[in-house]
């Protein structure tokens, strides 16, 4: 009798082992999984088409870089503000911006790009992954926190195409290229020829 006793809380002990298991086994996997998801947003990929030709305008400057104007078209407004941010980046490094028209004289100048083609050629792999990593996120910050208005944020076949206004360092994107070894600083060119 005894020897059933023992037997019969046994099992009740293993089967509420197992059953307490199958819980905590079950919490550990909704744990793990949702961190996985979570590392999933926070490296967030962004497409990328380094040939693709821009439209950028610089229309100012500020102490903290450049003022400029990026147009692209996507299918929503919010994919067509990261393209604009995408673009305004790739035009400084690859094709320069041109002053706007009407801002042009009031202290505002077209502005180099930033790589020789030799220099953007050579690292297209690298300067593609540099991107849709988000590394151009550093280097724009929006002029304003809502979306464009009226003209700037039109609906068009293709989508809507959005004028996005931001300010661009110039100056930090070009030491960042220079830190990775893409382009030469401009110390770089100049030769020391001691005593």
């Amino acid at each position: 009798m005894i020897y059933e006793n023992i037997r019969a809380l046994s099992k009740t002990l293993i089967f509420l082992n197992i059953k307490h298991m199958k819980k905590v086994l079950g919490i550990f996997l909704v744990v793990i999984l949702s961190a996985f998801g979570m590392a999933a947003d926070a490296a967030k990929r962004y497409k990328i088409d380094l040939l693709h030709s821009t439209t950028v305008t610089m229309t100012g400057v500020s102490s903290g870089g450049y003022f400029v104007k990026a147009w692209a078209v996507a299918k929503n407004a919010d994919k067509a503000m990261e393209q604009a941010r995408i673009d305004a980046v790739l035009a400084a490094l690859k094709t320069g911006i041109n002053a706007d028209m009407a801002a042009e004289g009031a202290g505002v100048a077209n502005l180099p790009a930033l790589m020789t083609a030799e220099e953007f050629d050579k690292h297209f792999m690298e300067i593609g992954d540099f991107l849709s990593a988000g590394g151009f996120l550093d280097f724009v910050k929006d002029v304003s926190s809502t979306y464009p208005k009226g003209a700037d944020n039109v609906k068009t076949p293709n989508g809507r195409k959005v004028g996005l206004s931001m300010v661009l360092d110039y100056a930090g994107l070009r030491s960042e290229l220079q830190k990775r070894g893409w382009i030469k600083g401009l110390n770089d060119h100049f030769e020391y020829k001691g005593n």
